[in-house]
């Protein structure tokens, strides 16, 4: 059975977005170690799951690229949670139609590789909320942001910590699972 992981980037206080909404600064310090992770993690994800923000974000960037990152994510199965978009237009993708827990559940049943949750804060803490993301892979970049930046948790939860590892001498992984 597949396992629902969030992979997102963020800083040493918590913060997936600065007050102005940036996030160009979260990828500044990743090199070919946290590349790598990047990359064998998509190798392991059978569908990449999105909420509208971050598909807005990816849709038009990813589909003019032609490199090995850029063909995984052209090519694998995309599903976007949204309640206000009317169609996607991203090659192999499909809006959400029925509820998380159904359409994420039958996902889990259909493969052994991961259904990845590509960032978004507000898709996050709602999946989490729900008691539907089974593992966290937390990657910090040694950035703070300070007060007034968007956080990746907004409620108390508790997790377990399976492993960190050390990237490129600068990032640390850090993979939870639920508590």
């Amino acid at each position: 059975m597949g396992k629902v992981v969030l992979s997102i980037n963020m800083s040493v206080d918590g913060y997936v977005a600065d007050s102005t909404g940036d996030i160009g600064w979260l990828f500044k310090h990743l090199g070919p170690q946290a590349h790598g992770v990047v990359m064998e993690s998509l190798h392991n994800t059978d569908t990449l799951v999105l909420g509208r923000v971050n598909y807005e974000l990816m849709a038009p960037v990813w589909p003019g690229q032609s490199n090995p990152l850029a063909d995984l994510m052209n090519s694998l199965p995309k599903l976007v949670f949204s309640n206000t978009l009317k169609d996607v237009d991203w090659v192999n993708t499909r809006l959400a139609k029925g509820d998380p827990t159904e359409e994420l559940t039958l996902l889990k049943e259909q493969t052994d590789k991961d259904i990845r949750l590509l960032g978004g804060p507000g898709i996050a803490q709602s999946l989490t909320k729900l008691g539907l993301i089974d593992r966290y892979e937390l990657l910090t970049v040694p950035e703070v942001v300070g007060s007034g930046g968007l956080p990746l948790f907004k409620e108390r939860i508790s997790l377990k910590l399976d492993e960190v590892r050390n990237l490129d001498s600068s990032c640390v992984m850090q993979v939870y699972s639920r508590g």
